[in-house]
């Protein structure tokens, strides 16, 4: 184990040193706070610096366990408003202990607030999901599912609708990036719309980083929005 992994690894063996940044995500409907994202930041190093770690060590339940538990903690520690999106690894989940663990410290504080956001790092994982609705049941948290990246891959986006079922998608900033003055990105996020829209899904551009974006956007039926434009991140 080089330098690298070994301060990597005593970063995991101390979970409570890492900090978290907190992106609010706003209700454009009715001008509220819907809720916020939960980022990982494990200085000196990136939250990918970990994943990939976590992913050569065959270690994504120890990492998807460290950022419910603890990004929870401190949500409520800070008392955010709204929902908190924890990020979820497709291929890993919590053990049952550890989400009665979840449970318990939350003291049904996080009833109704708690959004999987299911990232596209890692395949897809049958086993794992059927783990993940067991941890959701034992937690009690009555969790949504959002799938985070959407519109960057028609294949992928399908299969993760088939398998997650999601109650919200998350519109990649790919497509929101210059929206405005982009013909082709603005049918893409359309032809999302007309899906969320009959399947009764909650859409979320995220990504907003611009007036002139964040002004278009605000003309199609997106719920919810993301990014520099409207909200930092905040170490709080």
């Amino acid at each position: 184990m080089n330098e690298k992994e070994q301060q990597i690894s005593d970063i995991l063996a101390n979970p409570e040193s890492i900090k978290y940044a907190f992106q609010p995500i706003f209700d454009v409907t009715n001008n509220t706070v819907y809720g916020h994202e939960a980022l990982m930041r494990p200085s000196p190093f990136s939250p990918m610096d970990i994943v990939e770690y976590c992913i050569s060590e065959d270690r994504l339940n120890d990492i998807e366990t460290i950022t419910a538990i603890y990004s929870v903690a401190e949500f409520l520690n800070k008392g955010l408003e709204g929902k908190i999106f924890i990020n979820s690894f497709p291929e890993a989940s919590m053990s049952v202990e550890d989400s009665l663990k979840l449970r318990n410290f939350s003291h049904g504080r996080m009833a109704g607030r708690a959004v999987f956001e299911m990232l596209e790092y890692t395949k897809l994982d049958e086993y794992s999901w059927h783990r993940k609705q067991e941890e959701f049941a034992k937690s009690n948290l009555n969790a949504l599912i959002a799938i985070d990246d959407y519109g960057t891959d028609d294949l992928m986006d399908s299969a993760r609708i088939r398998m997650f079922h999601p109650n919200i998608i998350k519109i990649d900033i790919s497509l929101v990036s210059n929206v405005h003055a982009d013909k082709i990105k603005q049918d893409k996020i359309n032809r999302i719309l007309d899906y969320t829209g009959n399947n009764d899904i909650i859409a979320l551009a995220e990504g907003v980083e611009t007036k002139e974006e964040y002004d278009y956007l605000r003309t199609l039926p997106i719920q919810l929005m993301q990014g520099y434009y409207l909200g930092r991140p905040n170490i709080y």
